[in-house]
């Protein structure tokens, strides 16, 4: 009897974790599907931008690979971004022997042209509101 209580214990105390380690993860990916005035409105600036270049890194702590995106601003839509040149950074990538890669995290490509919606704030996984809506 006492046997099968345990067996039925550590049975249930399986499953609650594999549940716990299948869903949390699911859940920290998914992202509000916003709307494109949501988006517009969120965004603390709209600039179209050209790629002219891409390079990986490795984070602070090297816990993250952030790609940073070498554009040229071509014409501001909304805001102050009057540079001719900036750089956007995603998280994900490959550099000093890490390879991550996020979904709905979105990569641009050289030669490109993007309208980008740009939150503002702290550091995020991507510099576009609602991840990748924002581009």
């Amino acid at each position: 009897m006492r046997n099968h209580r345990s067996a039925t214990l550590r049975a249930v105390i399986l499953f609650a974790l594999t549940t716990i380690v299948c869903v949390f993860p699911a859940m920290a990916t998914r992202v509000r599907r916003l709307s494109l005035d949501q988006v517009r409105d969120q965004a603390q600036s709209i600039v179209v931008v050209d790629v002219l270049n891409q390079s990986a890194r490795v984070g602070e702590g090297a816990k993250m690979v952030w790609t940073d995106y070498q554009v040229r601003v071509r014409e501001t839509l909304k805001g102050t971004d009057t540079g001719a040149l900036m750089t956007v950074s995603f998280a994900g990538g490959q550099a000093g022997g890490l390879d991550v890669g996020l979904s709905d995290v979105p990569s641009l490509e050289i030669g490109k042209r993007y309208v980008l919606f740009l939150q503002s704030g702290q550091l995020h996984p991507t510099p576009t509101v609602g991840w990748g809506q924002g581009l």
